[in-house]
């Protein structure tokens, strides 16, 4: 069996640094659809659509996995891969992504300032919690580069887990009430 020679992290800040790039993949991969259309769907259909959830995931995995590996073992970045590869893949995956970056930038927006009106309910239209929204990740990326990514991305998918977390239980705890009291 081979040893592992990983050193183990000597301190909590260390075990966050080394984990940070970990936390950065799971927000840029938790979206819109996971948070809003697929918790719905499931609410709505149940486990009849879960080997639509098994597909996506199957296909998404190839992505996630060597996407990284590749910066990680070559030190660049993964447009030069698509250049790498030739002039139809990369210009492919140049055009999929400026032919989708706005709609997506539009929709997490739109569906975060919704969530923000109704959470603060401070008043203000869509419109304004969505310039609030984006206005705040420039800033933020303006100020703090990617350190300062780096941290809200810890915060924001540590509070999404324990929240998830919360949800299932209540959830469980919900459906054990209503049991125990014939409901």
């Amino acid at each position: 069996m081979e040893k592992n020679n990983t050193p183990l992290p000597e301190s909590l800040g260390s075990l966050l640094k080394s984990i940070g790039p970990g936390f950065l993949l799971a927000g840029a991969a938790v979206g819109v659809s996971h948070l809003v259309q697929a918790t719905r769907a499931g609410a709505d259909y149940g486990f009849i659509l879960i080997w639509v959830l098994v597909l996506a995931c199957i296909s998404k995995y190839p992505f996630l996995e060597f996407g990284p590996r590749f910066a990680a073992g070559t030190g660049r970045h993964l447009i030069s891969g698509y250049k790498r590869l030739g002039k139809f893949s990369y210009w492919t995956y140049v055009l999929l992504t400026i032919g989708s970056m706005f709609i997506i930038q539009a929709a997490v927006t739109i569906v975060t300032a919704g969530l923000a009106e109704r959470l603060f309910n401070f008043g203000l239209s869509p419109f304004l919690w969505s310039l609030i929204i984006l206005i705040s990740c420039i800033a933020l990326l303006l100020i703090g580069k990617y350190p300062g990514l780096d941290k809200s991305m810890k915060v924001i998918v540590s509070v999404l887990t324990l929240a998830t977390l919360a949800a299932v239980l209540m959830a469980f705890g919900a459906k054990h009430h209503r049991k125990s009291y014939g409901n």
